[in-house]
Formats: C-alpha cells, structure tokens, sequence
C-alpha cells in the first residue's frame, strides 16, 4: 500500500480487495457496518470517502485492525485535511458494547440468553427453534431502506423475547458485523443508555444528546446497531416507550410498544 499516492489508485486497490475476498457487496457492506451505497462508492464514486467507511470495507473485507493500518496510512497520505479534521474516534467496526444500568457490563447476560440460559452464568449452547423470529430480525437490520422506527418484540412474560434478541446479538458479533451495543435497560437510566450509544459511534463519555444526533447526521456512514432489552423496565420515565431514539435504528424487547 505504499504505492498508492491518488483517490484513484485506493479505489482500484479496494475493488481488488474485495474481489480477492470474495465477498459481494452486500456481504462487506453488512458485515462492515456501512451502507451498500457507500460500499459501492468507495471502488466507483467520484464524491471523497471518509475514513471511517474505509475501515468498514476493511473489516467487511474481513482485514484485521493491524492489517488494516497501511490501507488507512494511504487514505491519510491522499486525504491529510480530511484526516487531521478528525476530532472523534472511529466506530469499532465488528466490536458489540453490551451495557446495563449503570454503565455495568452486560456481556454475560445477553451470552447466556442467547444460548438458552436464564442466569447469567452457562457456555453450552441451549438454544433451540425461534428460527422464523430471527430471520425476522436480522432481515429487519439488513434491509437497504431502514424504516425511521424500531422493531419491536413482544410478547408474554416468558416468551422468550429477550432471548430471541441476545441470541441474534451474539450472531453479529460472531460474525462481525456492526458496530453494535446492546443494552439491558432494567432500571437503566436516559444517562445510561446514551452513554452505550455514544460509545458505540465512537464519540467521547458523557457526550450529550444533541452532540450524537449531530455526529450521525454529519456522518451518513455511521450505522450502529442497537439493542435495548426491556426498555418498559427503565429507570426514567421519559425514556419508557422509546421516546428520544424515534430517529435511531434500533431494536426493543419488552411487554409495551414504543409511542
């Protein structure tokens, strides 16, 4: 990679990348967290890539963070302003954060879920049917056209609503797609979960709201995936029924509709 020097050269470097991983374009695209749109720019487009669609063609490609790093030294060499305008850090693409209330981690609860275990504690894997609902929900997160409201799971207590969601979580971190964060919103707070969320598009703590609302309508490449596990259990009242994320991509289990 340190031949190339122009747009022009790291397009055509990209396009063979792609072909000699033999993934599609929808495949990089879904499982680097950037549009098909974008995708298919970045080999073909005339309009100036960000670095972040760069490095989600990478890990679409299936590159390592370190096999990566001379492909984004070349977009830093054709691209300097572009680069040093960077005040954020890129989105982990293919990393899940996984929180509860409190900023706690919530790895091991949405692990155990997903594989059919109702404490947060077991390995093997339980799991069994529930294949129609999650094709659902994972043909629901990779449309083209994201409708401008959540999915929501619902159902009776124990229908398996959260496991359903967990199980579909540890799917994509399986299979690197995101960047992703998953939440378990039982006595959460508003706090709690733009914290998950902002982390997850790569903004520093204790952004506020209006600051990640303006970071993803500046950057259209940015797609987080997002998962809120009983979201009628929350802690502030405002927050319950989804109120506040009606313009972010997400996905709720819980016994109430978002309103």
């Amino acid at each position: 990679m340190s031949r190339v020097r122009t747009a022009e050269e790291l397009r055509t470097s990209l396009g063979q990348l792609r072909r000699q991983c033999g993934r599609s374009v929808r495949d990089v695209a879904r499982k680097g967290g950037i549009g098909q749109g974008t995708t298919t720019n970045l080999v073909s487009g005339s309009t100036t890539p960000t670095r972040k669609s760069v490095a989600g063609f990478l890990t679409g490609c299936g590159l390592s963070p370190a096999h990566q790093r001379p492909w984004l030294e070349a977009y830093d060499r054709i691209y300097p302003d572009r680069h040093r305008a960077g005040s954020s850090p890129a989105p982990v693409m293919g990393r899940w954060l996984m929180r509860k209330g409190g900023g706690a981690d919530a790895r091991g609860y949405f692990s155990s879920r997903g594989r059919g275990h109702r404490g947060d504690v077991g390995q093997a894997d339980m799991f069994r049917g529930r294949a129609e609902a999650i094709a659902a929900v994972r043909a629901w997160l990779s449309a083209d056209e994201q409708p401008q409201r959540p999915l929501v799971i619902t159902g009776q207590p124990g229908a398996g609503k959260s496991a359903v969601l967990a199980r579909v979580v540890i799917e994509l971190e399986n299979e690197q797609c995101g960047p992703g964060a998953a939440i378990n919103a039982q006595g959460a707070t508003f706090a709690d979960i733009l914290d998950a969320v902002t982390a997850g598009v790569g903004l520093p703590a204790r952004s506020t709201a209006d600051t990640l609302f303006e970071y993803l309508r500046a950057d259209q490449d940015i797609r987080l995936l997002l998962f809120v596990d009983g979201l009628d259990e929350v802690a502030t009242a405002d927050l319950q029924g989804g109120k506040g994320l009606d313009s972010t991509p997400w996905a709720f289990a819980g016994r109430t509709a978002p309103t």
